[in-house]
């Protein structure tokens, strides 16, 4: 009997070790599937953090390699102890900055004339970057904003002043946020970019005249940003109307800036839509008339047709209230006089100036006036020719 109970109490105590093995195991399998899980989480953050930067080094440097350099001869030397004497020509040797611009331990040489040359350890030597803020007409000065977020920032200096941070992003140099000053009217714009690269304004200022003083702040800005092939118009992040620009992507010059402005064409208190579209071969000007009941804007064929290089309100003089519409060639020029009338733009007036060669060899300048009835038909009421060889090209263009 007292073997009976020994043999049961070993059993038992088989089966609890059994037990607090397999609980044990079932431990560690719970442990061991979140320990995979934190380090897939781990992985995928290491990996999504090294996809920011352009190459990430199988060993990053402890510390990093830098370079003194110096511009001498039309382009930029570099020289570091470890890795020798390095030469980048560039045909504008000016406003040239050397930094880690991909923060991959290495430096790298930015020029704002020409782009950025980012300095490649395994062909030991620095090659040109297609993914830097292109150069324009405009100073563009690079800096390193935030080497933790692996961001920069682009400063262009011209008329106004634009400053872009971009964050490295899966092997890319991506805009995140944007800032505008317009002396032109005294504002600062701030932006960011959303998931498509589109731009987004988050706070409108109104500056002094100094453009210190901040005098009033709009945080849900009425503006417009452009698609490839639309406009839109914007209440902070929400879009109030698509307004279609008729062009297809193809057509609109790559990378070219597209500019608005806002005018009161029809004179009854509300702005209306003046767009500027860089096209492959040419410039075009599309105008789109705000209609206050229904909010929206709408395209008006007649000045769009006319394809003026400037339109603008005529505020004095013979034809104070009505729209100039100057359109200027090579050899000549045309003056369009539109009014506003009966809810709707009438041309009146078209004035005609152009250049030809008589027979004796002189160069002559002739002036046209043609005038429009109502169903639109072209009179010509005036033709006048004038001698023009001691006339410069500015001076008749010039010419009202």
């Amino acid at each position: 009997m007292r073997s009976e109970k020994v043999l049961l109490l070993l059993a038992g105590g088989l089966m609890l070790a059994g037990c607090e093995e397999k609980a044990h195991n079932d431990e560690k399998d719970i442990s061991g599937t979140a320990a995979e899980s934190t380090t897939a989480v781990t992985a995928a953050t290491n990996t999504e953090v090294a996809s920011t930067t352009v190459t990430e080094p199988a060993a990053k440097n402890a510390e990093p390699v830098k370079f003194d350099y110096e511009i001498k001869d039309g382009g930029v030397k570099l020289y570091n102890s470890e890795y020798g004497e390095f030469r980048i020509d560039v045909d504008i040797p000016l406003n040239i900055t050397v930094d880690d611009y991909n923060f991959d331990g290495y430096d790298d040489v930015y020029c704002c004339y020409e782009g950025c040359w980012l300095f490649d350890r395994e062909k030991l030597k620095f090659v040109k970057s297609d993914k830097f803020p292109k150069p324009s007409g405009n100073f563009l000065k690079l800096e390193i904003a935030d080497k933790n977020e692996k961001t920069l920032r682009c400063e262009e200096l011209g008329v106004e002043k634009e400053t872009t941070v971009y964050q490295w992003q899966r092997d890319e140099l991506v805009p995140v946020s944007m800032e505008q000053e317009r002396r032109s009217d005294h504002t600062r714009c701030s932006y960011i970019f959303d998931s498509d690269g589109k731009m987004i304004m988050t706070k409108r200022e109104t500056l002094d005249s100094a453009m210190n003083e901040i005098i009033s702040t709009e945080e849900k800005p009425d503006y417009f940003r452009y698609t490839d092939n639309s406009i839109e118009h914007m209440s902070g992040s929400d879009i109030v109307q698509i307004i279609d620009i008729d062009l297809t992507p193809e057509e609109v010059r790559s990378g070219s800036k597209r500019y608005y402005d806002k005018t009161d064409y029809n004179f009854d208190g509300h702005s209306d839509l003046k767009c500027e579209i860089m096209c492959k071969e040419y410039i075009r000007h599309l105008y789109f008339i705000y209609d206050p009941y229904s909010g929206m804007y709408i395209r008006n064929d007649l000045l769009c047709n006319l394809d003026a290089n400037e339109i603008y309100v005529q505020d004095k003089g013979e034809f104070a209230g009505t729209l100039t519409c100057r359109k200027s060639g090579s050899n000549d020029r045309k003056i369009y006089r539109v009014k506003w009338e009966d809810g709707r733009f009438k041309l009146f007036r078209k004035e005609l100036t152009f250049k030809f060669v008589r027979e004796d060899g002189s160069l002559c300048c002739a002036d046209e006036v043609y005038e429009y009835d109502d169903e639109g038909n072209e009179v010509l009421i005036q033709h006048e020719e004038r001698d023009t060889t001691s006339e410069t090209f500015g001076e008749w263009w010039l010419r009202d």
